[in-house]
């Protein structure tokens, strides 16, 4: 979704505005399904379900940024810095998910 709103937020033609509402309203829907699937998924399981409640709170600070998406520096920063959050916390669910060490996907972020 940030990939889709940066890159039309170049282009300033109305059809690439409607067309981004489409795109956006697709991958949101998208989200919330893998989400809510990852949060059954989880079940009893306490350190991966606080995770995916984590993974949802980022989303609503991802929505907000998206909702007050314009072209300046400053929004299109805070969608991409957000986008980045959701994606750690995903990241560290499948981690969890797997049972690999959340410290090797520290050390792997930095190399």
């Amino acid at each position: 979704m940030a990939k889709i709103v940066l890159l039309r937020s170049l282009d300033t033609s109305r059809a690439s505005k409607q067309g981004l509402q489409v795109d956006l309203t697709q991958s949101k829907i998208e989200f919330q399904n893998g989400l809510n699937l990852l949060a059954d998924e989880a079940g009893s399981d306490r350190l991966l379900s606080s995770r995916v409640e984590l993974a949802r709170q980022q989303w609503i600070f991802y929505q907000a940024a998206l909702a007050s998406a314009g072209t300046n520096q400053t929004e299109l920063r805070n969608i991409a810095t957000t986008s980045d959050r959701i994606a750690e916390q995903m990241i560290e669910i499948v981690h969890i998910s797997y049972a690999l060490p959340l410290d090797s996907l520290t050390s792997a972020r930095w190399k």
